[in-house]
């Protein structure tokens, strides 16, 4: 997703460089709690580090596309509700895995599982997905 955001992007400032960095900065920190739950699996220390680590990842992820379409740096104008849309699915993943956090105290595997949650939203929203999304042409990637 970060190489499709700023493959996305006409221009930068410097919110968005820091805001890159950091989420940089948590990608590279993930090996310590992916570890950590592999070691320590059923301790809700460890889900809770490893969650974090992953609900990091995706908010910085809102976050630079919310700056970068607020701050008119992607090389497409988009509309209100492909830019919503955008957000949606960016902030869903966000919001399963923060739900899941109480449920580790009960059982870290349930909350894991829970994550789940994230394949029928997905394409609940893909259902929602505004026709002039359609038009929106990303650069290649890779």
């Amino acid at each position: 997703p970060n190489n499709r955001i700023v493959a996305s992007l006409r221009s930068i400032d410097g919110r968005f460089i820091s805001l890159n960095l950091v989420y940089l900065a948590v990608v590279a920190f993930t090996p310590f709690p992916v570890g950590m739950l592999s070691d320590y699996g059923g301790n809700p220390a460890a889900f809770l580090m490893f969650a974090a680590c992953m609900i990091g990842i995706s908010g910085l992820e809102v976050l630079m596309y919310v700056h970068a379409v607020r701050r008119d740096h992607t090389r497409e104008r988009l509309t209100p509700a492909v830019y919503r849309y955008g957000v949606a699915c960016s902030a869903a993943p966000v919001l399963v895995m923060a739900l899941s956090l109480p449920l580790a105290a009960v059982s870290t595997t349930a909350a894991l599982v829970s994550w789940l949650v994230m394949i029928p939203v997905g394409r609940w929203l893909k259902r929602r997905e505004p026709a002039e999304y359609a038009q929106v042409r990303y650069p290649s990637t890779g």
